[in-house]
């Protein structure tokens, strides 16, 4: 999930990101099924701010860039840190 949104940093805006729309991006090709409270989990555990609507459930989160997700995926591949 770290992949693809960050926290927003003191003072950035950050925009409300239900946990559907995360869904979609986050299991892009997975073959896995993933669990929007699964999901909602994770985010909460990152300490990522929670929002709610009339409708939905979401987080306030900053979505990478094309260029940021690849170099946070070659820093993952490059870590050599165990599971």
């Amino acid at each position: 999930m770290d992949i693809y949104f960050r926290k927003p940093a003191d003072g950035e805006r950050g925009e409300f990101m239900p946990v559907t729309c995360a869904m979609q991006i986050v299991s892009g090709n997975l073959t896995q099924r993933l669990s929007s409270v699964n999901l909602g989990r994770a985010f909460m555990d990152q300490g990522y701010q929670q929002k709610r609507t009339s409708n939905s459930r979401g987080y306030i989160v900053v979505r990478r860039s094309a260029e940021e997700i690849q170099i946070r995926m070659h820093a993952v591949a490059l870590d050599d840190k165990p599971f």
